[in-house]
């Protein structure tokens, strides 16, 4: 049952809505009130961004996507220090190789996410997009490199 009051102030009109439902509500309590009282249910699963969070066993195993688009998928996945040391010389072989190795738990403890299914989602998006880069430069090799054959 819905029902209405309104509340004055100077140049406002406010419309309370109160709902009542069952024993849960009184015509007279304000939602705010009634959101006080339940306890806040999130359907994100939050990584908290920290160091100390478990990453769970679902997460865990190769990243191919950092492996292959490293720079790009740090910025992507939020993790700036790897993506900061694969610009430095000699370095970014040490990343590139922790990227393949820990890139999943980074992800995993640098951003919140809807669940473990989006992770994995996303992940394989990166895989793909990553294959999909390396096949046109690959496409691209063979045609700059089968060029002269052609041009005599």
């Amino acid at each position: 049952m819905v029902g209405q009051s309104s509340v004055s102030n100077s140049h406002w009109t406010y419309t309370l809505h109160t709902f009542k439902r069952e024993a849960d509500l009184t015509d007279t309590m304000r939602y705010d009130e009634f959101e006080q009282q339940q306890p806040r249910q999130s359907a994100t699963v939050t990584s908290d961004a920290g160091q100390n969070i478990v990453v769970p066993a679902e997460v865990q195993g190769l990243c191919w996507g950092g492996f292959l688009l490293h720079f790009f998928w740090c910025v992507g996945n939020g993790v700036w220090l790897p993506a900061i040391l694969i610009l430095v010389p000699y370095v970014n072989i040490v990343v590139w190789l922790m990227l393949l190795f820990k890139g999943n738990e980074w992800a995993w403890r640098s951003k919140e996410w809807e669940s473990i299914e989006h992770f994995k989602q996303v992940q394989h998006n990166w895989v793909i997009a990553g294959l999909i880069f390396y096949g046109i430069v690959f496409a691209i090799a063979i045609l700059i490199g089968i060029m002269p054959i052609f041009s005599k």
